[in-house]
């Protein structure tokens, strides 16, 4: 979807949408003056896109030519990730915080994955504890490669701790109803 707004309202004064004419060339009539242009929902692993102060000069025809995003790599070495049973590294758009892709073991103690051009947030779970690693940017045709020391549910309690003996100041009593 392509949306057109005034200039410099972020993108609040809504003007119109642009009309799929053909695939992937969109077009609509608008009067002279400056617009900014919002295009989002473009598809899995495309990031959304603004545009400020387009020009459309009056009695002609503006032609802008996007580039939606090239292919880039994350290379993630995970320090630490020998005292997990199980581990899963998961990428997220920055922007919406929507699902992306797991990153896959390569066999060389690395996990990676191909994917468009952005920002992205990483998340690394146990199944119990997660971590997150925030606004790591893949560029096109690059490798980022990111080195990350796991720290998942460190805290003070062992698997020798008696559970017995934590000290807990709530009021608890039987009668308390979950």
């Amino acid at each position: 979807r392509i949306m057109v707004y005034e200039p410099g309202t972020e993108f609040g004064e809504y003007v119109c949408d642009l009309e799929e004419v053909e695939k992937g060339v969109y077009e609509n009539k608008v009067k002279e003056g400056n617009y900014d242009i919002e295009l989002i929902n473009l598809g899995e692993g495309f990031p959304n896109k603004k545009l400020y102060d387009v020009e459309v000069v009056g009695g002609s025809t503006t032609e802008k030519t996007l580039e939606l995003g090239g292919i880039g790599r994350i290379q993630v070495r995970l320090i630490g990730e020998e005292k997990y049973e199980w581990i899963r590294p998961m990428l997220y758009m920055a922007d919406d915080n929507d699902y992306v892709c797991d990153l896959e073991p390569d066999g060389s103690g690395r996990w990676v994955a191909r994917l468009r051009e952005g920002e992205y947030n990483l998340e690394i779970t146990d199944g119990f504890n997660n971590q997150w690693v925030r606004g790591l940017i893949v560029e096109p045709d690059g490798i980022l490669e990111k080195s990350i020391t796991l720290s998942l549910g460190d805290d003070d309690w062992d698997d020798d701790d008696d559970w017995d003996s934590w000290d807990n100041d709530d009021d608890w009593d039987d009668d308390d109803d979950w």
